[in-house]
């Protein structure tokens, strides 16, 4: 990011292993924006202040929440409830 706050051109793309770990060598000092996407989660954006040569930033995913219409009904609710219940044994 810039002295504004604006977001920078170029940036890099980083892939987790199978543990949702990832590293970068040669993060500049100053303000990095953290972008995350993953299949299923909600997307994840914060500003992260870099003062020191190791940085840790932990992040904790969250699972798109349900979306409400003023447009449904209950008994539209209650059938979109049934719809999504596991079958029973």
């Amino acid at each position: 990011m810039d002295k504004r706050g604006k977001q920078s051109k170029g940036g890099y793309q980083l892939k987790t292993d199978s543990e949702g770990r990832t590293s970068f060598e040669g993060v500049p000092y100053g303000k990095l924006r953290v972008q995350v996407l993953a299949h299923g989660f909600q997307t994840f954006g914060e500003d992260y202040e870099i003062n020191q040569p190791t940085t840790a930033i932990t992040i904790k995913l969250k699972r798109p929440q349900g979306q409400y219409s003023v447009y449904d009904s209950p008994a539209t609710e209650k059938k979109k409830e049934e719809e999504n219940k596991p079958p029973q044994k």
